[in-house]
């Protein structure tokens, strides 16, 4: 199984927007995820990467969120430690390497039966990211 630039995007949007041990809100993921990409994940590349992630033993589900593993915090903290400034598309490149290296062998079935999020919870955390935005965007102007 080889990972992709979406993997390594979505998790390191989980990281990103964690809150100690209460995970990331998908909200959250998604509005990083924005951030660090300038686009809004469709509901295909956040299940099947977050299938692919699960089966990896790289990101846990807590209820409605997500959290990244130890083993991805352990690498992640070890990498960045001596970096002042990590850009953040480096840091989603570093972390597709991180996963083709480690991760490539392991047998991951691609069983989508078990999606972790349905595509309404996601429609609906995608109109709240946007509508705080756009909210946020007109009390600027």
């Amino acid at each position: 199984m080889s990972f992709n630039f979406t993997d390594a995007w979505i998790l390191q949007s989980i990281y990103c927007s964690e809150i100690r041990e209460h995970g990331a809100e998908l909200v959250d993921i998604i509005a990083y995820a924005d951030y660090s990409n300038h686009a809004i994940l469709t509901y295909s590349e956040l299940t099947n990467s977050l299938v692919k992630l699960l089966h990896a033993g790289l990101v846990v589900q807590l209820g409605d969120n997500f959290q990244t593993s130890m083993t991805y915090k352990a690498w992640w903290t070890e990498k960045s430690k001596d970096k002042k400034r990590i850009y953040l598309l480096k840091a989603i490149e570093e972390t597709e390497k991180y996963l083709n290296k480690n991760f490539q062998n392991l047998d991951i079935s691609h069983d989508n039966s078990i999606i972790p999020i349905s595509e309404s919870d996601f429609k609906n955390s995608v109109d709240l990211y946007i509508n705080k935005a756009e909210k946020i965007f007109k009390d600027k102007l």
